[in-house]
């Protein structure tokens, strides 16, 4: 007569040690993909003007450690920060700021019909575009369902 046993302690014993190491990894996997789709989204669903594509490209980066991802501005492109919160009226401080001539008696730019001068003027700033905060709030469901296939795929082994 055949007979199978199947002692349950080894069993536990087992699971205990491999369903961790497998739910780490597949955390880490989950992280990845999540913080790709958020890097993704806010690359290309951003509204701010873009001159030279260099804020999309290497502006912002992803990092990953143990149980943790993070979607942030890269310091390569420093205006990147002013771009995603604000300056002046729109920024933190709330004001906006004077410009003047450093070294000759006044400011100078091309207008309509030649050259325009000024001694001095006021900037407002740069709306905010909170583009990773936006990527990430549309993203979240699919961030979820993410996680939820990727643990479920590791414990059913």
């Amino acid at each position: 007569m055949l007979s199978v046993e199947i002692d349950m302690e080894k069993v536990l014993r087992h699971v205990e040690k491999v369903l961790p190491v497998q739910i780490e990894k597949a955390v880490n996997r989950s992280l990845k993909e999540a913080t790709e789709l958020v890097k993704t989204t806010a690359q290309q669903e951003h509204e701010y003007t873009s001159r030279t594509g260099k804020l999309e490209r290497e502006g912002i980066a992803t990092e990953i450690t143990k149980n943790e991802g993070k979607v942030m501005l890269d310091k390569k492109v420093p205006y990147g920060i002013y771009q995603h919160e604000g300056t002046g009226v729109y920024g933190r401080s709330g004001r906006a700021y004077n410009v003047r001539p450093k070294a000759k008696y006044a400011l100078r730019w091309v207008a309509k019909n030649g050259f325009a001068y000024s001694r001095g003027h006021q900037i407002r700033g740069i709306k905010p575009d909170p583009f990773l905060y936006n990527a990430l709030n549309k993203n979240r469901r699919t961030i979820i369902r993410i996680f939820q296939r990727h643990v479920s795929e590791a414990a059913r082994g």
